[in-house]
């Protein structure tokens, strides 16, 4: 795996520190902020602006990118993440309950909102599964590689792994508002190879399995390709999504998401007692947008697809600022 310094080592000249001398204080909260998106989010940016205007070009067809994703470079990516981590069991578990109980929670509260709202039954799946599923895979793990370095990555991929299951069920039954049996919602979630991908790279990590160096670094080559995939499929996503009515809607939506998710997972963190690295990872990956996964399973299950489309849309342009701020916070 490519190694990534820590962001704050790969843009400045002078420190930090040197710059009190030079500018107010007052500007070097905004400063930071600065640095954050040039070094972080614009890399992301670029590529996914790759993908955009590929697709008004071109055209692209996004299933071959997803099976590409799903099947082959998102495994490798976390088979070798798992594998080289020097993550504690402690922490794993850790991560695994915050990821569960802060997405239960916030579906719980979003649900809450669409009857306050008085929403229609097809709008109120849209709403929640939109402000549920955070995109912790195309625009987390680059986030949070670029930011925090392979460390940081091992910790995303956890959390990611974790959300992917619970989008495949409880995502599941949120879109088709109760329909889905649970013997439909188990299948699709064991027909996705993440599962097993942690699952060995977790027993070569401890120990309890060992494969040739060859094969070690052919999957690790083929996970390297995930992050740039996964972007540019985000921008082929971006570049399909139309914004039409429910304004009001779709930006509420797109701040529960953006910051009512990280404020919920600020809550989860203490009382479970995550601290360090770890906390600062789970707080951003909480604090990702919409994900693409909400737009396809409102699709295959009768949801609102332009109410997730939109906010998908929306969140994303919003947190360019928004992730910036939050990171500006943790550092």
């Amino acid at each position: 795996m490519v190694r990534q310094e820590r962001f704050s080592k790969t843009f400045l000249v002078l420190p930090t520190e040197a710059l009190t001398l030079l500018i107010p204080n007052s500007f070097l909260n905004v400063y930071q902020i600065f640095e954050i998106f040039i070094t972080v989010l614009f890399p992301i940016a670029i590529i996914v602006s790759f993908g955009f205007l590929a697709d008004r070009i071109f055209t692209l067809d996004t299933s071959s990118f997803s099976k590409l994703l799903i099947y082959f470079t998102l495994p490798a990516l976390v088979f070798s993440g798992m594998s080289q981590s020097s993550l504690q069991t402690d922490e794993l578990w850790q991560l695994t309950l915050y990821t569960i109980v802060t997405m239960v929670i916030l579906a719980a509260l979003s649900w809450v909102l669409t009857r306050l709202m008085k929403l229609g039954k097809k709008t109120s799946s849209a709403f929640i599964l939109a402000t549920l599923l955070a995109n912790m895979g195309n625009f987390g793990l680059p986030f949070s590689t670029f930011a925090f370095g392979d460390e940081g990555l091992s910790r995303a991929l956890i959390i990611f792994v974790i959300s992917s299951i619970v989008s495949y069920t409880l995502g599941i039954f949120i879109a088709s508002m109760g329909t889905a049996t649970v013997k439909e919602s188990i299948t699709n979630t064991l027909k996705v190879p993440l599962i097993y991908a942690t699952f060995f790279g977790l027993l070569i990590n401890q120990g309890y399995l060992a494969i040739p160096l060859s094969l070690s670094r052919s999957i690790d080559l083929l996970g390297d390709s995930a992050v740039p995939v996964m972007l540019f499929v985000l921008g082929i996503q971006l570049s399909r999504t139309r914004i039409r009515g429910h304004l009001r809607l779709i930006f509420f939506g797109s701040m529960v998401r953006l910051i009512g998710g990280p404020l919920l997972g600020l809550i989860i963190i203490y009382f479970i007692g995550l601290k360090g690295l770890g906390a600062n990872v789970a707080l951003i990956q909480m604090g990702m947008p919409t994900a693409v996964a909400t737009t396809i399973l409102a699709d295959e299950f009768g949801s609102d697809t332009q109410i997730t489309s939109s906010i998908l849309f929306v969140s994303t342009m919003l947190s360019f600022v928004t992730l910036s701020v939050l990171l500006s916070l943790l550092t």
